[in-house]
């Protein structure tokens, strides 16, 4: 099968903004969401089955306890996440002699309890409830193939799945690991106290939730993370983060930027993405302007605090590009009066055939189209989610800055131990067709461990640089950076604007076909750490078939490096490093 017949491509005549082509009206479809491919996700670097490339959490099979629990007659009671109010959210001590834990069976008895639904009813979102992960959970909840990589569909309470009071779930914490709870629910007067769904017999949302809360340590631990690591954990996807996207209005490049940006998010949002947005966090004493912008969403009916998610992107011709955005975060509904809200007269230039079709799942979940200048002006930064499937494809590096060996820094003119550094190669292949210079798209994010009392900063400063090398090289030495010659190429083509103590930091590239060295370093020198490097490589051509996509690996002499070519081979050199197999060595940062 061959890549056109998997993409719904986006071509220049149907994507461009030019003004001969203004008319053609592009509504993003998502794909099926069989092309979501599960099994993919789970490990793009290491062949074998997903049995194989999923770990449990503290050993913990789920069929080895389900069957040994069906065998003495019992329900599953987890000893490493028991019944213990002291798991709980602190706030919830208000109430704590109220609180009982209960299985599902008894908190809706005489009626069944179902796991998911057929109508996958979603869930409450609550003023009491911490929304960070209510967008990615919201996503999971409209997308099957999602639903099902997290909640495998082999379980449920009925006699059919075997229902012995255990249940398991997936997440991404740096490799996909499985985490198996009982089914115990902390509930007040009859009803799940935390996450529930909006059906009184669905419980998914609960369980994920717990489980999720296993994997943090409680539910008070569940607290406070960024709605992107949600996205990340619950799908294995690449990030990507666009700040100040009121900037891209400057009239300096006449909207080539914002008009880039657009078309990056119809192609998002048509693979299946997840699209989060927010307004400024915070707003600096004497910032007028950003407390301007601000006053006029809420005048507009935006709820500056919420996350909101994109779902659909449009462009209707002749200037009229908008977007599709849904609260995910808090409990009241949006009431945007803004550029076209339900009501707008805009609305009577748009064709009877194109409403019906942006209208198909615009009101009936609290979303809302609005302009695209609207979009940039009054929200602060946007993420995006970049799921693995079979389009696009993904390179996924597990590796350890170590003293004295490849731990070199990225200190000043210090070029003999920043050579030291691991050593990631890759080839672009494929041109972007809504680029003018036909350049080639990629996502290159890298992750560390976060400090053990932090949620948001890393064990070390991090970033990235990218180098165009020849065909024919295998490792960059020192004289490669220092030496001064007139075709520039010891220069790096790109690379993070500073070195960051975060958790993650990425960057998305446009470069030119070729192939390129990307060096993931920290700061200082001899700073050791583990670290993920990932590539997220856009693909347009289809010129792979499905028959010739395999992987092989040898060596060469490139101190840890992954190449990637059109042919899908995957070249993974001898390593420095104490480990025999870069790719035996995979870190989890589920701390």
């Amino acid at each position: 099968m061959r890549d056109a017949d998997l993409i719904e491509r986006l071509s220049p005549s149907s994507s461009s903004s030019s003004d001969e082509e203004e008319d053609e009206t592009v509504v993003n479809k998502p794909l099926p969401k069989k092309r979501l491919a599960t099994s993919s996700a789970l490990n793009s670097t290491t062949a074998g089955t997903e049995k194989d490339q999923v770990e449990y959490l503290y050993g913990q099979n789920f069929y080895e306890i389900r069957d040994a629990c069906l065998k003495e007659e019992k329900l599953f009671e987890d000893p490493e996440f028991p019944t213990d109010n002291e798991l709980l959210r602190q706030r919830s001590e208000r109430y704590i002699d109220d609180i009982e834990w209960e299985r599902p069976s008894d908190i809706v008895r005489p009626e069944d309890p179902v796991l998911v639904s057929d109508r996958n009813e979603g869930f409450d979102i609550r003023t009491s409830l911490d929304s960070w992960f209510v967008p990615s959970f919201s996503a999971v909840a409209e997308s099957e193939a999602l639903l099902k990589q997290v909640i495998p569909f082999d379980q449920g309470f009925a006699e059919v799945h075997k229902y012995a009071g255990i249940f398991r779930f997936r997440f991404w914490f740096g490799r996909w690991i499985e985490i198996v709870i009982d089914d115990r629910l902390p509930v007040r007067k009859g009803i799940a106290i935390y996450m529930r769904s909006a059906s009184e017999l669905e419980f998914w949302p609960a369980l994920l939730e717990k489980a999720y809360a296993k994997a943090k340590g409680s539910y008070e631990l569940l607290n406070r993370w960024l709605p992107v690591d949600g996205c990340i954990e619950l799908t294995g996807g690449v990030p990507e983060k666009v700040k100040n996207l009121h900037d891209l209005l400057k009239p300096e490049d006449n909207g080539k930027t914002a008009d880039r940006l657009f078309f990056d998010l119809v192609r998002a949002s048509q693979l299946g993405n997840i699209i989060l947005v927010q307004a400024p966090h915070h707003v600096h004493k004497g910032d007028k302007h950003n407390k301007l912008r601000l006053a006029e969403a809420a005048q507009l009916g935006l709820e500056v605090k919420y996350v909101y998610r994109v779902t659909q992107v449009a462009n209707l011709g002749e200037g009229r590009q908008i977007i599709r955005v849904k609260n995910c975060s808090g409990p009241k509904s949006t009431n945007w009066i803004g550029a076209w809200h339900p009501e707008d007269t805009r609305w009577a230039n748009v064709g009877d055939s194109i409403r019906r079709e942006l209208d198909a799942e615009t009101f009936h979940d609290g979303g809302f189209w609005m302009a695209y200048g609207d979009f940039l002006k009054y929200f602060q930064e946007l993420d995006i989610c970049h799921i693995s499937h079979d389009i696009d494809q993904d390179i996924t590096f597990h590796g350890r800055w170590e003293v004295g060996l490849n731990a070199g820094g990225v200190q000043k003119a210090d070029w003999k131990n920043f050579a030291k550094n691991p050593q990631c190669f890759i080839r672009l292949s494929d041109n972007d067709p809504i680029d003018p210079a036909g350049r080639s798209s990629a996502v290159v994010s890298l992750m560390q461990r976060r400090q053990p009392i932090s949620r948001a900063k890393g064990m070390n400063k991090i970033g990235f640089r990218v180098y165009r090398v020849d065909e024919t090289t295998e490792e960059l030495s020192a004289p490669f950076f220092s030496y001064r010659r007139n075709d520039g190429c010891h220069k790096p083509v790109a690379k993070t604007l500073t070195w960051v103590d975060g958790r993650e930091t990425n960057i998305r590239l446009r470069l030119s076909q070729g192939k390129y060295c990307i060096i993931p370093c920290t700061y200082d020198v001899d700073a050791e750490g583990d670290f993920i490097l990932r590539i997220h490589i856009e693909r347009y051509s289809n010129e792979v078939d499905d028959d010739n996509n395999e992987q092989t690996t040898t060596t060469t002499g490139a101190p840890l490096a992954i190449e990637q070519k059109i042919d899908s081979e995957v070249i993974l050199p001898r390593p420095r490093s104490r480990n025999l197999n870069p790719l035996t060595k995979k870190t989890s940062f589920d701390d």
